[in-house]
């Protein structure tokens, strides 16, 4: 018997020390979201424990109803803190007003009152035993019609608690976040199961503090472990709900997850759209996201063209690498391509204004050079022909920036024919040979015989071509070979028709990864020593772009740049007539 009594006391201290532990963790957190209602809670339960233990250790009967006062104090704090943590854990901050606290508090607190006053009413219990089975003696109630009440009301706290923990629990993503909850239910549940035993009376001892000692133990491991206080969903919630970005969060069949309140702004939606699709929210943005690779989007506003937004979508998989969803930011770039637009027209008209006077320029020296050419010193003539060749260069790039803003703005038109890439390939490599031969470049071309007709805008294809081959020519180290190759090709959805894939290779230094993502945007250069406008691959990828067809860099395995693009090819043009 003794040894009984000694585990009793033994474990009864062991809650003590959790709940007081748990206590002084959650204060010291503090302000931190939940950490003062549990702070109070564990207050509570140390209350409860210790008074239970002084209550078995005491021996005459005026001291075990003095700690079993005290007890019934830290009996009627739980439910209510307990309530009010939850509500304020799982970011219902608005359920927290003075009258809502009020409200369920009354009921508490006349329990203490009346049971402070039991000998006058007996409402709470109405005779007392002492049990001298026990190792030590120990108080037996009987408890009165108030007492069955508050049981009731506190019950009904705890479960109100459990259910807002168990939707909350639900609506998480982040393990982490998940199993901060479970943890958290099974620290109320396993006490409660125990005090639920000792109140219908299959056990004569309250087991509630001695279910604790064991919840207490995994708790404060799982409060430690988990940071509890320190790494907290709503404070990660209030971060996002005070972005200015729009932050949505979708699942895999574009159904809304989560939003913030800067995402509802944009799409103009007053009531709360988890559940709704996108296509009800915004039409056009559920039309382009497709995919599952991170990605850019520009779109306007759903309800207001002239709001233009940057939509990132990223997306999100599981530990299984299962596509679970796609995370959007949604971010206002009206003013920046306000700004854009007023820059690229200035550009433009400067530009525009440019060419006249360069053209001049240039058929001025090319008369120059046919009439001078007899009669000046070789040292003119060379500045001369160098003065040609400059100007005549930068005819070029403002006719190349012009093209640029035509293609951009959808007055390039694109005349489609038919043609036979090879010898286009062959025209544009034979107007490169001086180039080449300077550097003693090899050229690999590998054109099949049995490729299929192209049927692309000629004109604009070719300078797509010379593009990326002018590039792999001033990139590629001296003795160095550049490699042209197309094959046909289905593309990876079913049902669809044959494309012609182009490959342009050379052995240069390659694309760092840090720019593979932004080379073709207008006037990105490296950092290596040849160096250009900057313009080049993206007029090759908005010449494509008008073509319906895309551009691409490949990853290296080795050394050097591998660029691809698809053309449509005839046969795909005759299934569509």
């Amino acid at each position: 018997m003794d040894a009984i009594y000694t585990v009793q006391v033994l474990v009864l201290l062991t809650s003590t020390a959790m709940a007081t532990l748990l206590a002084l963790h959650a204060w010291q957190r503090r302000p931190a979201v939940g950490s003062i209602p549990f702070a109070l809670l564990m207050l509570a339960v140390t209350l409860w424990s210790l008074s239970y233990l002084l209550e078995i250790t005491s021996l005459t009967l005026a001291s075990k109803l003095f700690w079993v006062n005290a007890r019934f104090l830290g009996v009627v704090i739980i439910p209510v803190t307990w309530l009010i943590f939850v509500w304020e854990y799982t970011g219902h901050e608005i359920w927290l007003t003075r009258q809502r606290i009020t409200a369920v508090s009354i009921i508490p607190i006349l329990t203490m009152i009346l049971v402070f006053t039991n000998g006058a009413h007996h409402l709470v219990w109405y005779e007392v035993s002492i049990n001298a089975q026990f190792p030590q003696t120990h108080l037996e109630l009987s408890y009165g019609a108030w007492f069955w009440i508050y049981t009731a009301f506190s019950y009904t706290y705890l479960l109100t608690g459990a259910i807002v923990l168990i939707n909350h629990w639900r609506q998480q993503h982040p393990p982490l976040y998940r199993w901060q909850t479970i943890a958290l239910l099974i620290s109320i549940f396993l006490p409660w199961l125990g005090n639920i035993l000792h109140v219908v009376g299959v056990s004569s001892l309250d087991l509630m503090p001695f279910a604790f000692a064991i919840t207490g133990l995994m708790l404060v491991r799982y409060a430690l472990r988990f940071r509890l206080f320190d790494i907290n969903p709503i404070a990660y919630r209030s971060v996002i709900n005070s972005m200015q970005d729009g932050v949505l969060v979708l699942d895999r069949k574009y159904c809304v997850v989560s939003i913030n309140p800067a995402a509802q702004t944009i799409m103009q939606i007053e009531t709360n759209p988890v559940g709704s699709h996108l296509s009800a929210l915004w039409p056009t943005l559920e039309r382009v996201m497709n995919g599952t690779v991170e990605k850019s989007l520009e779109l306007a506003a759903p309800h207001n063209e002239d709001c233009i937004y940057e939509i990132t979508v990223s997306p999100l998989y599981d530990w299984r690498q299962a596509l679970q969803g796609r995370l959007l930011i949604v971010r206002d770039i009206t003013e920046r391509k306000v700004n854009e637009q007023l820059r690229d027209d200035l550009t433009r008209t400067m530009v525009h204004d440019l060419r006249a006077p360069i053209s001049n320029t240039l058929f001025a020296l090319q008369m120059l050079k046919g009439d001078l050419d007899k009669v000046v010193s070789p040292d003119n003539s060379m500045l001369l022909e160098l003065t040609f060749a400059n100007t005549e260069k930068t005819l070029h790039l403002v006719n190349q920036i012009l093209d640029v803003h035509r293609l951009e703005n959808g007055k390039v038109p694109v005349a489609f024919e038919q043609f036979v890439l090879a010898d286009m390939a062959k025209r544009v490599f034979a107007a490169q040979q001086s180039r080449m031969a300077e550097k003693q470049l090899q050229v690999m071309l590998d054109l099949p015989d049995d490729l299929p007709l192209v049927w692309a805008d000629a004109g604009l294809i070719e300078r797509v071509l010379q593009n990326l081959v002018d590039n792999a020519i001033k990139f590629s180290p001296a003795g160095g070979r550049i490699t042209l190759s197309a094959v046909a090709a289905k593309e990876e959805h079913p049902g669809s028709n044959q494309k012609l894939w182009v490959t342009v290779r050379d052995e240069g230094k390659g694309i760092p990864a840090s720019l593979q993502k932004t080379i073709f945007e207008k006037y990105v250069t490296g950092d290596q020593g040849e160096t250009g406008t900057g313009l080049g691959l993206s007029f090759c990828q908005m010449a494509l772009d008008a073509h319906g067809e895309s551009i691409w860099v490949e990853p290296a395995a080795e050394a050097g740049a591998t660029f691809v693009f698809s053309l449509a090819t005839v046969q795909e043009t005759e299934l569509e007539r």
